[in-house]
């Protein structure tokens, strides 16, 4: 049922919000350029080795290095992007019967840079949705990331934290971070259905026009059966239903590491499905103008005559 609900208010946004006009088109454009790029130009990108950008114990909700468990393979803007939730006891993410957003543990707490950096796009003004655990999205949001952080960690390297609490970002565009520097806090802005943090590593500032790039994480902590702890020597991916933290954020020896982008095989299939799904969108966008332009037209002449 909390599936049925997201997808009903999917729709309803795509169908009666014109922001989603905008972001469907955008995402659709940068998936078709993304695809190409990704073909044209194969060299890796040289990536400063990440820090998990919250504090404290979080669990991957979502997100992975493979199609099983990527957050979205068929988004070349997305597939390597993580969701993070904050887990009590017996990995329950919220209190009493998480129908307030300070049921959630993830909400309200700290987000951090996760490397050295320079600000490049802040979004502070997005409500916060209150319908949390039911299934529903902000049908009226105009941004589906909510309120974000943008930051420029090096050349072709650019992380956005989304979804975060309205009026908490505490950077402006142009401000340098240090990795550990507390940014914001976890919200419940945008397409979200319960507080939690979107994270990704992306190879331009433009959402909608990124490559997402495998992230290397590196001085962080992994429990699954028991603890394991990572050193900062070791490039690290982490998967859903990982518990994860920072080891040591401030501290250690964190270097650069190149990265390929392992592009997949079933590159045609998504190329092919952007670009009829664009065409059919444009058409739709077509159809719609030249009948609102006919509708006001006729009943212009009609005006006139009389």
């Amino acid at each position: 049922m909390t599936y049925f609900k997201y997808l009903i208010s999917v729709i309803a946004w795509r169908l009666l919000n014109p922001f989603a006009y905008y972001q469907s088109t955008m995402q659709l454009f940068g998936q078709v350029s993304s695809i190409i790029r990704s073909l044209i130009h194969k060299a890796p990108i040289t990536i400063p080795v990440i820090s998990l950008p919250l504090e404290g114990e979080w669990m991957v909700l979502n997100g992975g290095t493979e199609k099983a468990t990527s957050h979205s393979w068929g988004l070349i803007a997305q597939r390597y992007a993580y969701d993070l939730v904050s887990c009590g006891p017996e990995n329950r993410r919220f209190q009493t019967d998480g129908k307030e957003l300070t049921d959630y543990f993830a909400f309200d707490r700290n987000v951090i840079a996760a490397a050295d950096g320079v600000v490049v796009e802040v979004e502070d003004e997005i409500r916060d949705i209150q319908t949390t655990g039911s299934g529903w999205i902000d049908v009226w949001t105009r941004d589906i990331r909510g309120n974000f952080v943008v930051i420029e960690h090096g050349e072709n390297v650019f992380s956005l934290t989304a979804h975060l609490k309205k009026h908490s970002c505490i950077v402006k565009k142009g401000d340098k971070v240090r990795r550990g520097q507390v940014i914001a806090k976890c919200g419940n802005s945008g397409h979200s259905t319960e507080p939690h943090v979107h994270f990704q590593i992306q190879d331009r500032a433009n959402f909608y026009f990124a490559r997402g790039l495998p992230i290397p994480f590196g001085g962080i902590v992994i429990k699954n059966d028991g603890a394991q702890n990572v050193s900062n020597e070791t490039r690290v991916h982490i998967t859903k239903n990982n518990v994860v933290s920072n080891a040591a954020p401030n501290q250690g020896a964190f270097w650069e590491v190149k990265v390929d982008y392992p592009m997949s095989d079933d590159w045609p299939i998504h190329l092919l499905r952007s670009v009829l799904t664009l065409l059919t969108l444009i058409s739709a966008y077509a159809f719609i103008i030249v009948t609102i332009a006919t509708r006001l037209f006729t009943i212009g002449l009609a005006f006139i005559v009389k």
